[in-house]
């Protein structure tokens, strides 16, 4: 057994020493206040800068980090604003046998084209509606709807083919959508009225 002169040896010494870690990791940071009034503390060990916000200390980003992020940001904008094609949806109540999809997304807009080959029945019954029977219906993994839009004549063309027989209808426009909604799109659909 300890006796209490032992145990209290012991305890001023685990006491101290914490005490002396304290005092270390107290000389480590210099805190001071910058010329916009904000507080910051830099680490003298690592380097690392911090300026307090709120109740959090942020770390300061150096012009290399900005530098980085900006190209890491460029390069994802540039793959989602490469088309990509979402596959093929057949509409066989209208003889539609294919019916595709593609996508890109810039500037805060998703961009579309969609193909429907051949024509579909009964095309003329819409023409002086001003608007096409479809509407594009984009959504995600859960089938949630994340844009919902009714596509205008103005957007429709008509392929045709060597003897001027229409052979296909495509449609290209845009609409606003997020950049975190745009990559949530994982199935799509062309519901229609007529």
């Amino acid at each position: 057994m300890l006796n209490a002169k032992t145990l209290t040896s012991i305890v001023c010494l685990a006491v101290g020493t914490a005490l002396a870690g304290c005092a270390k990791e107290q000389d480590r940071y210099v805190i001071h206040t910058d010329q916009n009034g904000q507080t910051v503390r830099l680490d003298k060990v690592t380097g690392d800068v911090m300026v307090l916000k709120g109740d959090r200390l942020v770390g300061v980003q150096t012009e290399a980090d900005a530098d980085r992020e900006e190209v890491k940001r460029t390069a994802e904008v540039q793959v989602l604003a490469q088309a990509k094609f979402r596959g093929d949806n057949p509409i066989p109540q209208l003889g539609v046998t294919s019916s595709t999809l593609s996508t890109s997304w810039r500037d805060g807009r998703v961009y579309y084209r969609i193909s429907l080959s051949p024509v579909p029945k009964r095309m003329d019954s819409w023409r002086g509606l001003g608007v096409t029977p479809f509407s594009l219906h984009l959504q995600d993994s859960s089938g949630f709807v994340l844009l919902s839009k009714d596509i205008p004549n103005k957007e429709q063309t008509t392929i045709v083919n060597e003897k001027s027989q229409p052979v296909s209808i495509e449609f290209n426009g845009s609409d606003e959508m997020s950049r975190d909604a745009y990559e949530g799109i994982t199935r799509w659909s062309l519901p229609w009225k007529l």
